[in-house]
């Protein structure tokens, strides 16, 4: 039995060398897009986990001030408030098509997008606020991590009531 739980071990130890081993050659900014999309896919089914996976532990952003653990708790409230009696969660963010820009120089990148942030209002998802966030990221052994947002509103408002 012990030889076979070795072999298992074994096994998914190859298997995750072999995984990081692949994204070496996956490009960073195909990386970083993956961040992206996993962030705003976290949003949208209410992960605060999720949507915190790649903020680095230095994260800030800039007006209004936040750090990490700020962010986590905005997250938070806002998926209470987004999920009445906890039924369906009314919030929806998307990417603005096209919108993505990406630019990498060695370990450091910049990152600029358009969110478009829907509620849902009588069974419709309806636009609540569109948002340019700009961001850095830095890259620490291998993986990409938040660093830096700032965020400036193109129309409509946050829908936290």
């Amino acid at each position: 039995m012990s030889k076979r739980v070795l072999l298992m071990l074994g096994t998914a130890v190859l298997a995750y060398a072999g995984y990081r081993m692949s994204l070496s050659f996956v490009d960073d900014e195909v990386r970083i897009r993956w961040l992206l999309d996993d962030a705003v896919a976290g949003f949208n089914d209410a992960d605060r986990s999720d949507c915190l996976a790649s903020v680095a532990e230095d994260f800030a952003h800039h007006r209004p001030r936040l750090n990490r653990d700020d962010l986590g708790r905005l997250l938070a409230a806002v998926f209470l408030r987004g999920r009445p009696g906890m039924g369906e969660f009314r919030f929806r963010a998307e990417v603005v098509a096209d919108s993505v820009q990406i630019t990498v120089d060695d370990s450091k990148a910049q990152l600029q997008f358009t969110i478009n942030m829907q509620e849902r209002r009588s069974g419709t998802f309806v636009p609540a606020w569109e948002v340019l966030i700009s961001g850095e990221l830095v890259k620490d052994d291998g993986d990409w991590w938040l660093r830096r947002t700032e965020h400036r509103t193109q129309s409509g408002r946050l829908p936290l009531r």
